[in-house]
Order: structure tokens, then C-alpha cells, then sequence
């Protein structure tokens, strides 16, 4: 509930409505006509009804509160356009390179291909088109249960609610661990590269006479 502010602001919204239900309690246990029932019945209004501070205007602010972190945890945001133009950048220098060494190698040695190098420029291929899929979803979930948290809902449809947000956003954990797999992915791509070129470096090492 957008953290400890969100919590401390549910807390007190939670005591203000303890303290209306005793004074509507009170009021209605006194006689009808008494003052004393009047003043029960009119601190409950206030304490509802108050401008800035009753439970109406607290709700209706926690309300917004919350709808604007939604927005800011499920936008695509500046930070992840250029997090992934950069990633997408480098992927692209990465697959030149590859193939720019493999079309040396083949000028240069007579072979027509380098398995090892392929399978690296093949790998970093499946590694970034998976990672573009899995946030495609991620995002779409999130867009979705914006959407859905943004509409008025009646209290017997927030149970539909939350099990369609369960829904749209299903296996966004399993997907989010996939991060440990693009170290790994980096891991066995050098590997395969250097095992590729090793034996064409060897070649070119500088032996002394």
C-alpha cells in the first residue's frame, strides 16, 4: 500500500471510523429530540465529513496517493526506454562484430564457417529477443492492471478484481528471474567466442626467435 506512509495513512483512516461507529452508536442509544444525542450525531458528521481531515477526504487522498505510485511501478519510463535503446545498441555492435570476424576468418583461413562464433552470435540473438518477449508481457500486465485498478470499482466486483490482476500478471516473478540467466547467457558467450578465435589467435601469437 505504497509503503509506510500508505500503511500509517490506512491506520489512521481505520481509527477515525472506529471513533464515528461509537459516536453514531451513542447517538442512536439517546432519546430522540436530546441534545445530547444531536452533538453524538453531529461530531460523527464532522468527523466524516471534515474538509482536509475527515475519513471522505482522507480516502479520496490515500486513493490518489495510490493510483500515482500504480502509474510510476507499472509505466515504462524514460530509465527503461534508454536502459533498453542502450542494450539494444550494444546487442548490435555485438552482432556486427561477430559476423564481420566471421566473414574474416572465412577470407582469411578458407573456412566457411566458425561453429563456435555462430553459436555466440546465435545465443546473444535468442538471449535478446527472449528478454524483449518476457518484458512485452511483463509490461502488458501491468498496463492492463492499471487499467483495471484506474475504473470505479463496486465492492462485489473487487474480488473479480483481484483475481484478474492475479491473471495479468502471472509468472512475472518466474520471468523476472530470467535476469540470472542473462549472466549466465554472458558467461557462455565469451566462452564460446574465446574458444573460437583461440586456435586463429594462437596463429597470430608472437614468437620470439
Amino acid at each position: 500500500m505504497g509503503g509506510p506512509a500508505g500503511r500509517q495513512a490506512l491506520q489512521t483512516i481505520a481509527g477515525l471510523i472506529t471513533v464515528y461507529a461509537v459516536k453514531v452508536q451513542k447517538s442512536q442509544l439517546q432519546p430522540d429530540g436530546s441534545l445530547l444525542r444531536e452533538a453524538y450525531r453531529s461530531y460523527a458528521t464532522s468527523i466524516l465529513t471534515e474538509k482536509g481531515t475527515g475519513i471522505q477526504d482522507r480516502l479520496k487522498a490515500l486513493q490518489r496517493q495510490q493510483r500515482a505510485a500504480v502509474h510510476r511501478q507499472t509505466s515504462f519510463g524514460p530509465l527503461l526506454w534508454l536502459a533498453w535503446s542502450v542494450t539494444l545498441l550494444l546487442a548490435l555492435a555485438l552482432w556486427a562484430a561477430l559476423l564481420e570476424t566471421q566473414l574474416f576468418l572465412r577470407r582469411r583461413f578458407r573456412r566457411r564457417y566458425n561453429r563456435r562464433l555462430l553459436a555466440a552470435l546465435a545465443l546473444s540473438a535468442a538471449g535478446v529477443a527472449i528478454a524483449v518477449l518476457f518484458t512485452v508481457w511483463t509490461q502488458r500486465g501491468m498496463a492492463d492492471t492499471r487499467q483495471l485498478l484506474d475504473s470505479p470499482l463496486p465492492g462485489r466486483l473487487i474480488p473479480v478484481a483481484g483475481r484478474e490482476t492475479a491473471s495479468y500478471l502471472a509468472h512475472t516473478g518466474f520471468r523476472a528471474s530470467a535476469a540470472v540467466w542473462i549472466l549466465i547467457g554472458g558467461v557462455l558467450l565469451m566462452a564460446l567466442a574465446e574458444t573460437g578465435l583461440r586456435r586463429h589467435i594462437d596463429d597470430y601469437r608472437f614468437r620470439p626467435r
